[in-house]
């Protein structure tokens, strides 16, 4: 990946309690990648108290109550919370997290960043999951405000702005990226379903708590195709096993997550240097259970899915610029295929080229102005 980016400012939107705000990727550069979409909460906070408030932006980001992105390649739905996880367990590290103090019967700015991440710094090839403009341009970011201004008793934000900023550099060219979705199961008492397809990522959050504690998760268990990946291993072990994998071939800057609480509790965690062929892959069902005290558990991961012929030929048309019936007859083949899977692995159910990016002749590009 080069070490040098460009950026794109999108529109602004404004915060109000409830409200859906759509924010509309225009203007894309042909011939570009996104690799990531930085969000922003530009805000003003207000104190009603006599005392001081303190407040950080892991608190301020909760005004987000959900985020869905749909495009071809790339789904997602996520809240504020959430996102701030996937960014540290895909990353190693955590946003910045701004502490700020209020004072009494006054007002302060504030500022919080997300970071909808499409590059995957741990696998062996991070731009397999890079954006084409092309496959962006038009679609929607909408954004569910929280159902309250309140972010503590007393603390409430009387205006906060959404600025959105893509990410962008120059593409590979004939390269069509692996199919992401970010999504979430809750589990209410009974098994959570999830989506299928091969997982990067698994982790619980509380929803109803800031922080998942040692104590809360007494078991787990997570079967694909009927096949156990996870059965109750202890939490602590979990997270040893999350911390290893981050510290292999990392940076040493990589943060461990602590020993009693933590934001979220891994469950699956891809190595560094990953392949999508060696991830463990559910092609008829996926399903988690916990026994516990949380309040609100919640399954939320990451997971590569299976495409079709026909969405890649209409994918390609896209990207390339030119009509579908010529993409349908374009040759194309899986990018990095491994025909070794994991022993166990239900990845083998799947039709492993499925999941893997696609190359197409770069030759057949044509278009020379942004996606219209």
């Amino acid at each position: 990946m080069p070490n040098f980016i460009y950026t794109h400012e999108l529109e602004g939107k404004e915060f109000t309690a409830s409200a859906k705000r759509q924010i509309q990727l225009l203007g894309l550069p042909a011939g570009q990648v996104v690799r990531f979409i930085m969000l922003e909460l530009d805000s003003v906070l207000s104190n009603s108290t006599g005392a001081p408030i303190s407040v950080t932006s892991r608190e301020l980001v909760k005004l987000i109550a959900n985020i869905d992105l749909d495009t071809p390649r790339f789904t997602m739905r996520a809240n504020g919370k959430q996102l701030w996880a996937y960014y540290r367990a895909m990353m190693g590290k955590s946003l910045t997290n701004t502490a700020y103090t209020v004072p009494a019967n006054g007002t302060l700015p504030a500022r919080a960043f997300l970071m909808i991440p499409f590059f995957d710094t741990r696998s062996v090839s991070p731009g397999d999951f890079e954006q084409p403009c092309e496959l962006l341009e038009r679609h929607n970011i909408e954004i569910t405000c929280a159902n309250s201004a309140t972010i503590k008793t007393g603390l409430t934000v009387s205006q906060c702005l959404f600025r959105s900023t893509c990410f962008f550099g120059p593409g590979k060219g004939g390269v069509l990226p692996a199919k992401v979705k970010l999504n979430y199961a809750d589990w209410g008492g009974q098994t959570a379903n999830l989506d299928m397809g091969v997982y990067s990522d698994l982790f619980i959050i509380d929803e109803a708590d800031d922080a998942v504690a040692v104590a809360d998760v007494s078991k787990i268990r997570v079967r694909f195709d009927g096949n156990t990946i996870v059965d109750n291993l202890p939490t602590e072990q979990l997270v040893s096993v999350f911390n290893h994998e981050h510290a292999m071939g990392g940076s040493v800057n990589d943060e461990q997550l602590p020993d009693d609480q933590f934001l979220f509790l891994p469950i699956l965690t891809a190595p560094k240097g990953y392949k999508l062929t060696k991830l463990p892959g559910a092609s008829s069902s996926a399903r988690a259970d916990i026994t516990g005290s949380l309040t609100q558990p919640r399954f939320v991961y990451r997971v590569v899915e299976p495409t079709t012929s026909a969405e890649d030929s209409a994918d390609i048309a896209k990207v390339a610029g030119i009509p579908a019936t010529t993409a349908a007859t374009t040759p194309r083949v899986a990018k990095t295929a491994s025909k070794v899977a994991v022993q166990g692995n239900p990845i083998e159910k799947l039709n492993v080229s499925s999941i893997l990016p696609k190359k197409f002749p770069s030759g057949l590009i044509v278009r020379s102005a942004a996606a219209k």
